[in-house]
């Protein structure tokens, strides 16, 4: 039972990968069993053995950038418009 429950598992997974790589060939997008793994082997490479960083990357991310004069750059603040009084931006 458990063979026929595993075989079935495995049959589902491959019809899934064939339908989403024939719908990335139509639409043109890379599908997402692609993209999930891609992130993964990112996230490998950025962290070393054990899940420590990478000893010059921690050390990177230990000095954060200041201004030239070491002043406080402000913002400009906007009302923010309720959905209903927003206009639909206008196609040019």
């Amino acid at each position: 039972m458990g063979i026929v429950f595993f075989l079935g598992i495995l049959l589902i997974l491959a019809i899934y990968i064939v339908w989403a790589y024939l719908r990335a060939l139509f639409t043109g997008r890379k599908p997402e069993i692609a993209m999930v793994w891609q992130q993964y082997q990112a996230m490998r490479k950025n962290f070393g053995q054990n899940g420590q960083r990478p000893q010059a990357q921690a050390q990177a991310q230990t000095h954060y950038p200041t201004a030239p004069d070491d002043q406080v750059i402000d913002v400009e603040a906007h009302p923010v418009l309720e959905a209903s009084s927003r206009k639909p931006p206008s196609a040019p």
